[in-house]
């Protein structure tokens, strides 16, 4: 009785811990709060933003309408109001297109602090205040007007900058990228221009994510790095963005050579381009982000020299928005040969110790295999027939009820396959054959995509070095406090790395790319295989039962 009562109380703590660790990893992709009305000319105050932002997204404003008409007012009153002349720049625009082409007078309005060196390089920030035709635009692009002008606001209130700071307020960016391409052809402060800080949304809130830099950005990286006090940035988000159609006033400016930044908010993608993309959707703490981002790279980058903003591209992620890491590129391979040379011996260790085999680690790696492959032919096959039922179904409002029965889907069909096979695979030649399978999606991206290496590297090394650390244990009681502690502190960091990746990934794109998505929760469960037998002990098939039920 008393050991019965043991194993369920080890049983609950481990579910715990896995809960705990992925709902706080869920609970900090969030921004930071808003800074009031009240406070020092000098900061910037998301508050005061939104005051600006309720004269200007009260309704539909494309280009060409009389509502435009009026928000091109509103920006050019609000830098008289800061002190700042507006030049409104007027050029009309052709660009070509699938289907011909598409041009327009577009009518971009720019404000310029001048710096105290007339010789240096120039930084552009920009965001559109055109809105789609349906839409009031709130979000797309009124949070990023509203967050240049108050970046502007402060800046005014502080002493000068040594480099000339250009704030564009463009037009036409809804049907063409129109505005943007207009001033770099037309306007001669472009030839100046060495940084662009792009500020965008796709969606209602969250936090807002630099989720794209310009090539060789190694200097770029270790800039953001100093300065911006809540980061959320991934080079695996640049790599998942470079493989979608998607493209934003930035691509304009890093045709031309320009190093650059491009920031958004992609929580609530319901609201991109719809009607309600409006006040009463927007979170005021994502426009307050937007300003954490722009103030202190401004106020940094502004006194620095820009001759030469590139370097070798960087790998770099951040830690729940608290802090940057990033190294470069070039250490990706080598970290794989590394993590090649920690599982040989890992392996080595395992098998000496009669902790491991070799057939019982192949059966791990074959039975982790088909586990991965069957849940994601499932869970795409679910879709297919949701699909075939209902032509254009897409779920944008209940996609997180979707995602989640989906995972309980695969969790399910995973943890009864492996389950059902553990007389004849022990968990710890079950937990080394799902490694390998991580060791060759992170050799195979340190190659292909070294961008998202990280994701996949460091997760193994911190897996590798608990469990190797728990066959050199005497003490081999599985419900040893001891070896509880060290696999659950290797499994930490893989659990919240993935599941932010995995949580952040979907809000962009919700089920647009859901074998992407389902791989990343595959893997995700891969990393919690050390803490399978804790959650077996009290009943064998509970987690399947669970998770179906």
């Amino acid at each position: 009785m008393q050991t019965a009562l043991k194993k369920c109380l080890l049983g609950l703590a481990v579910y715990s811990f896995i809960a705990a660790a992925i709902c706080l990893a869920i609970y900090l992709q969030r921004p930071p709060s808003v800074v009031d009305a009240s406070a020092p000319a000098s900061e910037f105050s998301g508050a005061r933003a939104m005051e600006t932002l309720r004269t200007i997204a009260t309704t539909p404003h494309p280009i060409g309408s009389a509502a435009q008409e009026d928000v091109r007012r509103v920006i050019q009153s609000k830098l008289q109001e800061i002190g700042v002349e507006a030049e409104v720049q007027s050029t009309v625009v052709a660009v070509p297109t699938r289907n011909g082409a598409v041009g327009a007078t577009v009518k971009n309005i720019i404000g310029r602090l001048e710096g105290t060196d007339p010789e240096a390089k120039a930084i552009l920030l920009t965001a559109h205040y055109d809105s789609v035709p349906n839409s009031p635009g709130a979000s797309d692009d009124g949070a990023g007007v509203v967050v240049l002008l108050e970046t502007l606001r402060a800046l005014k209130s502080s002493p000068p900058l040594k480099n000339d700071v250009i704030f564009l307020f463009n037009e036409g960016e809804e049907i063409g990228l129109l505005g943007s391409k207009g001033f770099v052809d037309d306007n001669p402060l472009a030839k100046n221009v060495a940084l662009v800080l792009n500020l965008e949304a796709r969606g209602a809130r969250g936090p807002v994510f630099m989720f794209e830099t310009s090539d060789k950005n190694g200097w770029l990286i270790n800039q953001i790095a100093k300065v911006a006090p809540h980061p959320f940035a991934s080079s695996l988000m640049y790599s998942v963005y470079t493989i979608l159609p998607n493209d934003t006033d930035l691509t304009v400016f890093k045709k031309t050579g320009m190093s650059g930044y491009n920031f958004a908010f992609i929580g609530g993608l319901a609201h991109y381009h719809s009607q309600r993309d409006d006040l009463d959707s927007i979170d005021v703490r994502s426009i307050q982000h937007g300003g954490s981002y722009a103030l202190p790279l401004v106020r940094h980058l502004g006194n620095i020299n820009l001759e030469n903003t590139k370097a070798a591209d960087a790998v770099y992620f951040d830690i729940l928005g608290m802090t940057l890491v990033t190294y470069p590129g070039k250490w990706t391979l080598p970290i794989s040969i590394m993590l090649t040379v920690l599982f040989v011996a890992v392996a080595i260790i395992g098998l000496k110790r009669t902790e491991l085999t070799i057939k019982g680690m192949a059966l791990g790696f074959v039975t982790t295999l088909v586990s991965i492959v069957l849940s994601v032919v499932v869970v795409n096959f679910i879709l297919l027939v949701l699909f075939s039922v209902r032509p254009g179904f897409l779920p944008l409002r209940n996609a997180n009820i979707f995602l989640i029965s989906f995972i309980a889907f695969a969790i399910a069909i995973s943890s009864t396959l492996i389950l059902g096979l553990n007389k004849w695979i022990t968990f710890n030649n079950l937990t080394v054959g799902a490694m390998f399978i991580w060791l060759i999606v992170a050799v195979t991206s340190s190659i292909l995509l070294p961008g998202s290496s990280y994701l996949f590297q460091w997760p193994l090394f911190f897996v590798l070095i608990a469990i190797g650390t728990t066959f050199f244990f005497k003490d081999r009681d599985p419900f040893s406090a001891k070896s509880l502690a060290v696999i659950c502190a290797g499994v930490i960091p893989g659990l919240i790395l993935m599941t932010a990746s995995t949580y952040n990934i979907f809000q962009g794109l919700m089920l647009g790319m859901i074998t992407i998505l389902m791989a990343l929760v595959m893997l995700s469960l891969i990393v919690l295989v050390p803490l399978l037998k804790y959650i077996s002990l009290p009943y064998k098939w509970n987690l399947p039962l669970w998770s179906i039920f």
